[in-house]
């Protein structure tokens, strides 16, 4: 049953429910993790105690931790100029009143987010909880109040239900690391940067070459979510990149550039040394090609487009993508959903040879791994594949 979740992912993807129980990857007890823990004691806590005096007692209250580790390294011109570790966890806190069929929840969303104590103490994320629980809860009060008495002004309001039961998921993952040859990584972009001055395949243009930077990012997300249905789940993912852009002017005056990488789930995943190199050096053999091309005549153009397979997927995500998000649609309205496609249910929207399908549990494609798959989503709901279209 859909609980109105976002169809969101790296690329493409949706979150849906299932109707039965979930057990994957449990190389541990939810339990033996401190902070998971943590979040259980409390959340008991709170399902029991959280009241204000004549107010409603909340009937769904969710908790999410987002532990966010982060490395990035630039280099400009041949030399390093900037290099970061940042570490941050996020505490996210979702309160709903009401009921199943009618709550607080509206298409501007819930809940409340607070930074959360970045040590491994319990105590002290426990006291966070308690804060964003109590602020949730009051918001939840004072959004359900409002969006009732909107409610009066119509006629008659939409029968689905603002939320669904769902059966409570478990699945616990190892935690996630960032892993990468950071002394290497820092070589590699350092050297790329200054090949427009260095490199004897480009050096008779290297003056028409105005900036020059690589850099290399990593990423590694552990996220800990419980509900009051009963669901606990740790699970995460790393992201790496490495890119390079150069640029400048052509004789006219328009700017130019060249700007493209590798992305992957490991660091293994990215280009090696030699590839990434050949790819600085095609780029910057690309941008002095482009800057020497002719001007389009006309200012206008209208004619068939060439997309490379980078641009075609981007093409798609902005103009496809938008249109069949499952966003709440206005109080008092009819439509099922909002974007173009809202009315479009067993209707055409692409050519016959186009076929969409939603599948957040695959990991890979043609042997290579993908960013964005998981096997729960963010409500802590089992994920399956979908048909869109």
């Amino acid at each position: 049953m859909n609980r109105h979740a976002r169809l969101a992912c790296f690329l493409l993807g949706a979150s849906v429910t299932s109707t039965g129980s979930f057990l994957a990857n449990a190389q541990e007890k939810p339990a033996a993790d401190p902070m998971l823990a943590a979040m259980q004691a409390e959340l008991a806590r709170e399902q029991t105690a959280l009241l204000l005096p004549g107010m409603q007692r909340p009937y769904f209250i969710e908790y999410r931790l987002d532990d966010i580790a982060r490395y990035e390294a630039i280099a400009n011109y041949g030399a390093l100029t900037r290099e970061e570790d940042q570490r941050q966890r996020i505490v996210r806190v979702t309160v709903r009143v009401g009921s199943y069929e009618h709550d607080n929840s509206s298409a501007k969303g819930e809940g409340t987010v607070q930074l959360a104590p970045e040590e491994n103490n319990p105590l002290a994320l426990r006291y966070a909880l308690w804060l964003a629980t109590d602020d949730a809860y009051k918001s939840a009060l004072r959004t359900y109040a409002a969006k009732q008495a909107s409610l009066k002004q119509f006629q008659s309001v939409r029968s689905e239900a603002d939320f669904a039961h769902a059966q409570p998921a478990t699945h616990i993952e190892p935690l996630r690391s960032i892993d990468l040859d950071r002394a290497e990584w820092r070589r590699r972009i350092v050297e790329a940067s200054g090949l427009y001055n260095s490199a004897p395949e480009v050096r008779s243009f290297a003056q028409t070459v105005q900036y020059a930077t690589a850099n290399v990012r990593a990423v590694a997300i552990n996220r800990m979510l419980v509900n009051t249905e009963g669901a606990v789940v740790r699970d995460g993912y790393t992201g790496y990149s490495a890119n390079i852009s150069v640029g400048g002017q052509a004789a006219d005056g328009m700017r130019l550039g060249r700007e493209n990488g590798s992305t992957a789930t490991s660091a293994a995943g990215l280009e090696s040394w030699p590839a990434f190199r050949q790819r600085t050096i095609d780029d910057l053999r690309s941008f002095h090609e482009l800057s020497l091309a002719p001007v389009v005549a006309a200012e206008d153009y209208h004619g068939p487009v060439l997309f490379s397979g980078d641009a075609a997927a981007d093409v798609f995500n902005r103009l496809f993508v938008p249109n069949i998000e499952a966003d709440r649609p206005d109080p008092g309205t009819t439509a099922r959903t909002t974007g173009a496609y809202n009315s479009s249910l067993h209707s055409r929207v692409l050519p016959d040879l186009l076929s969409v399908t939603d599948d957040p549990t695959r990991t890979e494609f043609d042997g290579i791994p993908l960013l964005g798959s998981y096997a729960v989503d963010s409500e802590g709901i089992p994920a399956k594949r979908v048909d869109l279209v």
